[in-house]
């Protein structure tokens, strides 16, 4: 179902590019609302549906926030003994478009964004035969640069992309049998404690 969603939104987004023909001088045409859905969020390993909310106070600055409903992972084999797997993530950001990078349909920017993940989580242990309740909790944040641009002649829709490296933290109770690590074979890909962050997103969205 996931994947499914994810090709028809880039089947629109297909669509919505070819037809783009702007008529306004620069990018944008005042402060407003964007509401927008990450697609990145579909593909995440722990993974789901989301929603932002961003609102350009001026022309050079933005506050936003977008949360997501963890549902499901898209790996399962990197989660094999963890069930029943649900949680959310909030994502707040602050952005910055200088107006020397305003074109006409479109603007560099530059953010900070933070990350409030808690997944709650059973574990099963092989060694004892038994399943306890876990819950993760992750914190993190990253300076990142992105890219906003108008997809229709309207100038309703818009794509955002981002990407950046920060740090993160990342907790999980009760530390008990598998000591809280996630391996790939052999390599260690996700263990408690600080570790690095890297943020990346794409992004579609509709301005009011």
């Amino acid at each position: 179902m996931k994947h499914l969603l994810l090709v028809c939104s880039l089947s629109l987004l297909t669509g919505i590019v070819n037809a783009q023909n702007s008529s306004e001088k620069l990018f944008p045409a005042k402060p407003r609302f964007i509401l927008s859905t990450s697609l990145t969020s579909l593909i995440e390993s722990e993974g789901g549906p989301s929603v932002g909310l961003e609102y350009r106070i001026i022309d050079g600055l933005a506050i936003g926030i977008e949360g997501t409903a963890v549902l499901y992972t898209t790996f399962p084999f990197l989660y094999e003994h963890e069930y029943a797997k649900s949680g959310f993530r909030i994502k707040p950001e602050i952005k910055y478009f200088p107006a020397a990078a305003r074109g006409k349909n479109g603007q560099l920017y530059f953010s900070l964004q933070g990350v409030y993940k808690q997944v709650r989580y059973n574990e099963f242990s092989e060694a004892t035969g038994t399943t306890v309740r876990k819950e993760k909790k992750v914190i993190a944040g990253s300076p990142n640069v992105g890219w906003q641009r108008y997809l229709d002649r309207s100038h309703r829709f818009i794509l955002d992309m981002y990407l950046g490296l920060g740090v993160r933290h990342r907790k999980t109770e009760p530390d008990v049998w598998l000591g809280n690590e996630l391996f790939f074979g052999n390599r260690r890909i996700e263990v408690d404690g600080y570790d690095p962050h890297l943020a990346f997103g794409f992004k579609l969205g509709y301005r009011f």
